[in-house]
């Protein structure tokens, strides 16, 4: 069993999330106290919670599954009926993220095709569904593909509940996600790479903020180091002083020097994060979007073939510019 417990003040509790689909009527959180500052009897006490946090879902469920909409419902459901079947008997089980990832799917397609279709009329607008709208507004790529599986699933149970006859109005097609490997891979030119430089550089010469200032100064060192060896990005940050990059010449020792926070690796004031605990993970996300910013679909990938192939600027210039910025901590 997951371990759903947590303490408050001296005391367990239990704390589990409701299904998107009984949000409504029970909230975001069930909650409980177990009434003891012992863990191991508050283990064996949130079995009995879990028990009333399943049966307070059940409840909500059949009482919907017996109201006026199914209660009225006849042998020939509109769409919108089927997709309140469908939520509460296959996308209940699904994780909270799962769920809302196939509504929002099923809510679109819904929209497009009209909710007070019958299975059969659907039926007969699959083509038009994923002509026009599904690859209009998902194009050739994995969310597409995703997007169409939703799709798939969905009529899979409409066809096995009795409502439409085989076969799934959506299994015939594919989208196979286009892979922009050519941009993705592209070496830096010389120009890029003066373009990337003096952006950084910029921004971190003429800072909004003390934060940004040292994020820029970080990319822009990040950037010359990686051109310089032609290592990934996560062999960059994780480079040590003292063991590493023992090729470096004096202006690369010097400028790093500039930086006045006590630091044992070449790319300082990284915090490890996301599932591997990689140095890299935030500068990551951020270079990301500096070169996204920037002309050319530029990717990381594409700076270490520029360095691999001796595309490498003029280093010395902007390791100047890199030392002359004032990096002054800001004050408490």
């Amino acid at each position: 069993m997951a371990n759903y417990l947590l303490k408050r003040g001296n005391l367990w509790w239990v704390q589990r999330k409701f299904p998107v689909d009984v949000k409504d009527q029970l909230g975001t959180f069930f909650r409980k106290s177990l009434a003891t500052d012992d863990e191991t009897q508050a283990r064996a006490a949130v079995v009995q919670r879990m028990r009333e946090f399943d049966a307070l879902i059940a409840q909500v469920r059949l009482s919907r599954d017996e109201g006026d909409l199914f209660a009225n419902a006849d042998e020939n459901p509109a769409l919108d009926q089927m997709l309140a079947r469908y939520q509460g008997q296959v996308l209940s089980g699904l994780s909270n993220a799962a769920q809302r990832r196939h509504l929002r799917v099923l809510e679109a397609f819904g929209e497009f095709v009209g909710l007070g279709l019958t299975a059969q009329q659907v039926s007969q607008r699959g083509r038009a569904v994923v002509e026009q709208w599904l690859l209009p507004t998902y194009g050739h790529t994995d969310a597409g593909r995703r997007a169409l599986n939703v799709l798939i699933a969905f009529y899979d149970w409409v066809v096995d509940s009795g409502y439409a006859q085989p076969p799934n109005a959506f299994s015939g097609y594919r989208i196979k996600p286009i892979k922009s490997v050519v941009v993705s891979r592209k070496a830096w030119t010389a120009e890029e790479c003066e373009r990337v430089l003096s952006s950084l550089l910029a921004e971190a010469e003429r800072p909004a903020n003390v934060l940004a200032r040292d994020n820029a100064w970080r990319l822009a060192w990040v950037v010359l180091l990686g051109l310089f060896s032609g290592d990934t990005l996560h062999q960059v940050c994780e480079a040590q002083r003292q063991s590493q990059f023992k090729d470096l010449p004096a202006s690369w020792h010097k400028t790093r020097a500039a930086w006045p926070e006590v630091d044992s690796y070449w790319v300082p004031g990284l915090s490890p994060g996301g599932p591997d605990g990689r140095r890299s993970w935030q500068l990551q996300k951020a270079l990301g979007r500096r070169l996204t910013s920037l002309p050319g679909s530029l990717t990381y990938t594409g700076l270490r073939h520029a360095a691999n192939n001796g595309v490498k600027p003029d280093f010395e210039p902007w390791l100047a510019r890199l030392q002359a910025i004032d990096l002054t901590p800001a004050q408490a």
